[in-house]
């Protein structure tokens, strides 16, 4: 659910600020994200463990809502476009920490979502990666939409956080399919 989202403000604010070749992107994830939420629901309800999903998401809501209002990118857009993004790239950034404590509770994750993780993981690393590239290049349409300051470092700080929150399981997840496991075990 934090995933759709980060997904709908990134779409929001791609759709108002960027309108490129990556609305359409963010639009295919937000609906494949949707229908994951779906399938969630209905048909693997029964599956869901209520009792070990504690994590409450006033703990991740909170802080990026905070930080949104207090750093965000400075550029010609509406302030409130501006915010939206930020709470956007904010809330991607935490939005795996509820799966990583539900997982750290349960300890052995299955083959469907462990993939979905670690396909998590490697779509940060690529984003991380691809924002890189951008700035580096000196991407004149990118420099557009962060402005000056420090919005650009803010946003390359939150891609490697995402990024390394994944890392622990990563490595487990690497090691399992070395070991030709079909279940991710994580240490106690």
């Amino acid at each position: 659910m934090i995933t759709a989202m980060s997904l709908f403000a990134r779409l929001y604010c791609s759709s108002v600020m960027q309108q490129d070749v990556y609305v359409f992107m963010d639009f295919m994830t937000l609906v494949v994200t949707l229908w994951v939420l779906c399938k969630l629901q209905f048909r693997l309800r029964s599956t869901y463990s209520k009792d070990l999903d504690q994590f409450p998401l006033l703990y991740l809501l909170g802080p990026c809502v905070l930080l949104s209002i207090i750093s965000y990118p400075k550029t010609g857009y509406p302030v409130l476009h501006r915010m939206l993004w930020a709470f956007g790239v904010y809330l991607e950034t935490v939005q795996i920490i509820p799966q990583l404590n539900l997982m750290q509770s349960i300890r052995v994750i299955e083959p469907h979502t462990a993939h979905y993780v670690f396909a998590l993981g490697v779509s940060n690393l690529l984003n991380c990666i691809h924002f890189v590239i951008r700035m580096v290049e000196g991407n004149k349409h990118l420099f557009k939409i962060i402005g000056p300051g420090t919005w650009a470092g803010v946003t390359l700080v939150s891609k490697l956080l995402s990024f390394l929150m994944l890392g622990d399981f990563s490595f487990y997840y690497i090691k399992s399919l070395i070991d030709g496991q079909r279940l991710v075990r994580l240490p106690v």
